[in-house]
């Protein structure tokens, strides 16, 4: 009887458990999607028809995703793939399963009890950040899978002579990982003893450099092209959200009641002086790094490390309680239960989302489908009218049937091949509207000219983006290129008048900015002058004509987009 227990009930079973109960609660979540993602999948498609690294084809190459070992393994996937938005959702889930393995093992250097070990794990799998993210078609996942390894190699002694290996695996899997790859100097103190590790440093330098000689000579840039529009240079929002979601889930609790199990000296070995700066150097990431997506996305790479911190605290109390020692686990499931099923998940443009498995599971319920005819019909892209219908309201970004996707489909559905469109959301709309058009992105993300201006706006004001951009001006100085990234939004705008689009298209959150591209295009003489105000989608999405395509009195349209004729003029 006692072999049998502990077959049942040993340490992997728990952890196997853990990894069911992530992929039952991936299954209840699982009609959501990132529209970023679609810019992924559109390079991919290029990639693999022989285009190149670019948007469109035949424009300027672009590293418009954050991962390019991410972008390239969709690149490779995508001719074997009968729905690529399907496989990067499964690819996600399947990196999400790898990082709970490698937090286990990671905690179990520092926890030598295998039950207690399992609490980071269980904890990460119902933090929504994490089951949310791994699936959306981003590469989130795989990178908390690589910081996870590289923070293994690093404080497995067999294995640090190698660290070199995942650290370029992180770095070539999104820009901060070097940031991460700092936070393995207090390695190289400890190991400076050691000639393995100068090596180490040596390799990765040399790797390091061939990368980025290879990203200037081909995109002619330093970083993801995503840096220049998503790098803040400020943590005012990224405080904001990390306080409120450590608030929220109950997270400050376990980590505030393990904070007394530091003062005792032992607990302060060379493993733990690790876990601290990557704690750190991941927590000052997720300030830096906050935008305005759901679910607190630029948290995940801290969340490990916030567990396992509080999971060694408690372990410490432990070996205080003799056989009650157990009891110890009791406020950390406590916090996994709330934090997974009952807190809210996030505040996304002030407005506080309810928890996500709630929302999902409360919109399979309104579908009137089972659990099992509800999943199939999404991935399958099948679901009625009725069902659509209910779940473009009950949730924010589901599959195919968000305000962008149908904004892409209106498109395909009405618009010629081969025509050039203006839009500031390149995520889902080019994707459903075909490759067979042209988008010029007016947000900049896929656009350097652009791009780099609005970066530059910034630098002007944040010392830390001042400094990268003075080292990258004097670069492309060095190497004469002939780059012009001295735009400004007036050059921007003519820019744009000057490829004659034949389409327009605002979003009305994005021109509220009055700073943006958007707004200014919405209030040039040269769009009332060019172009008719043909279309209001969702009263969220304005579309223009160029005077000179025939004019219809007819659109196709789905019956989920409200389509409103407009004949007379917006008044900016």
């Amino acid at each position: 009887m006692k072999s049998s227990f502990t077959v049942v009930f040993s340490p992997w079973a728990l952890l196997s458990a853990i990894i069911i109960l992530y992929l039952f609660i991936s299954a209840i979540t699982f009609n959501q999607i990132e529209e970023d993602a679609y810019i992924y999948f559109r390079i991919a498609a290029n990639l693999a028809d022989g285009y190149g690294y670019v948007f469109n084809p035949g424009d300027e190459k672009i590293e418009a995703g954050s991962s390019f070992i991410y972008q390239c393994i969709l690149a490779i996937a995508y001719p074997f793939t009968r729905d690529i938005t399907i496989f990067a959702k499964v690819l996600g889930i399947s990196f999400a399963c790898l990082a709970l393995l490698l937090s286990y093992m990671v905690t179990r250097v520092f926890i030598k009890n295998p039950y207690l070990a399992c609490m980071p794990p269980l904890l990460l799998l119902g933090s929504a950040p994490f089951y949310c993210w791994a699936q959306r078609g981003l590469e989130t996942s795989l990178f908390l899978s690589v910081v996870l390894l590289c923070f293994w190699f690093c404080i497995t002694p067999k294995l640090r002579r190698w660290w070199y290996l995942p650290a370029l695996l992180l770095v070539l899997s999104r820009p901060e990982g070097i940031f991460l790859v700092l936070a393995m100097t207090p390695v190289a103190f400890m190991q400076r003893e050691d000639d393995t590790w100068y090596k180490g440093i040596l390799y990765f330098s040399a790797g390091f450099l061939f990368i980025e000689i290879v990203r200037f000579n081909y995109f002619y840039d330093l970083v993801p092209h995503a840096f220049y529009i998503k790098m803040r240079g400020s943590i005012d929002n990224g405080w904001s959200a990390f306080s409120s979601y450590f608030y929220r889930t109950g997270i400050w609790i376990i980590v505030l009641a393990s904070l007394p199990a530091f003062f005792i000296k032992h607990v302060w070995q060379r493993q733990f002086v690790f876990l601290l700066t990557f704690l750190m150097v991941t927590v000052l990431w997720a300030f830096m790094g906050e935008d305005q997506k759901p679910h607190n996305r630029s948290l995940i790479s801290a969340l490990p490390f916030i567990y396992i911190f509080a999971a060694k605290g408690f372990d410490t109390y432990s070996h205080f309680l003799g056989k009650f020692k157990w009891v110890v686990a009791i406020p950390l499931l406590a916090v996994f239960t709330w934090q997974t099923f009952c807190s809210p998940s996030a505040k996304r443009f002030t407005k506080e989302t309810p928890n996500p498995i709630q929302r999902h599971w409360q919109a399979i319920q309104n579908t009137e489908l089972g659990l099992l005819d509800y999943w199939t019909a999404i991935n399958a892209h099948q679901t009625t009218n009725t069902t659509a219908i209910r779940l473009a309201n009950d949730l924010r970004d589901p599959l195919d049937i968000n305000y962008q996707a149908l904004v892409g489909k209106f498109i395909a559905d009405n618009y010629p091949k081969g025509i050039t469109i203006v839009y500031d959301q390149m995520g889902q709309t080019p994707w459903f509207a075909g490759r067979d058009k042209r988008f010029i992105d007016s947000f900049g993300l896929l656009n350097k000219s652009i791009g780099h201006m609005l970066f530059n706006e910034r630098a002007e004001h944040k010392p830390i983006l001042s400094l990268y951009k003075s080292g990258y001006d004097a670069l492309t100085n060095l190497h004469s290129l002939d780059i012009d990234m001295s735009w400004n939004k007036k050059k921007a705008v003519d820019h744009i008048f000057d490829q004659q689009p034949e389409l327009i298209i605002i979003n009305n959150f994005v021109a509220r900015n009055p700073s943006s591209i958007a707004a200014s295009l919405g209030s040039d003489t040269r769009l009332s002058d060019r172009y008719r105000h043909a279309l209001n989608i969702n009263n969220f999405v304005i579309v223009y004509e160029r005077i000179d395509l025939p004019s219809k009195s007819n659109y196709i349209h789905s019956h989920l987009l409200s389509i409103n004729n407009i004949a007379t003029k917006i008044h900016h």
